[in-house]
Formats: structure tokens, sequence, C-alpha cells
């Protein structure tokens, strides 16, 4: 499928928006270190560190193991840091706003995929959880 050039814009914007909420709005503090929801953090942690899910010292199937790695390879890149976190998931709320637009486009028509796009680009919850250090 090729990417229509608007849709190309409308995913900058998407992108600049989390970029604004999360290093100008979030209420987390880039001078913290990154706060541990439902044991994420040090599962990434393991991650990175030994490549096993382990959460103190033993094997943990507490949590899905997707977002521990793609969290410890953020980490890998850019350390134990928000900007880590926050980059990875600006870049995937941007994937998220083409995915739907994709979805609408396949499943509706193209009206619907730029409503959809468009609503998924300011959604304030995808926002919010933006800069939210868990999935």
């Amino acid at each position: 499928m090729t990417v229509p050039r608007p849709l190309w814009f409308l995913l900058a914007a998407a992108l600049t928006l989390r970029i604004i909420y999360c290093w100008g709005l979030s209420p987390y503090s880039r001078a913290e270190p990154v706060f541990n929801v439902d044991n994420y953090h040090p599962l990434a942690q393991s991650v990175r560190s030994s490549g096993r899910l382990h959460l103190e010292g033993r094997p943990s199937a507490k949590r899905e193991p997707l977002y521990p790695i793609v969290l410890a390879a953020a980490y890998a890149v850019g350390g134990e840091s928000y900007d880590a976190v926050w980059v990875m998931h600006c870049l995937l709320g941007a994937a998220t706003v083409a995915a739907v637009f994709a979805l609408a486009m396949s499943l509706f028509g193209p009206a619907e995929a730029w409503l959809a796009a468009g609503l998924a680009a300011v959604y304030p919850q995808f926002l919010y959880y933006t800069a939210f250090p868990g999935r």
C-alpha cells in the first residue's frame, strides 16, 4: 500500500504532539528514576543484563514478555531513563495512528480512515499513556 502524502503529515503531527506531551506536560520527572509499574522495569533490566525474564532472581511469567523485551531494547539504546521510554512510546504511538488508518481503510473507506486516524492522533488517553512508563 502506498502511503498518501497527507498521512505522513498526520503521522508527523501525531509524533510531534506526543513529543510535546512527554517532554513538556508529562506528570513524570526526567530527573527521577523510571517509575516501576507492574514490575516491567525490573523485568526489562533482567532481559537487558541476562537475556532472561527474571524477577527477584527467579524466572517470572507474571507479565507478558513482549513489553519488557521492547523496553530492554529501548534501555540498551537510550539508557534506563524516561527519555528512552518516551522515544519508544512516541514512535509506537505514531505507528498506532498509521495502523488505525490502515485498518479503517481496509474495513470501511477513506473518509472513515481519515476520521479514525485523526481521532487516534489526538485521543487524550493515547497521549497520556505515551508518557506512562508501563504498557
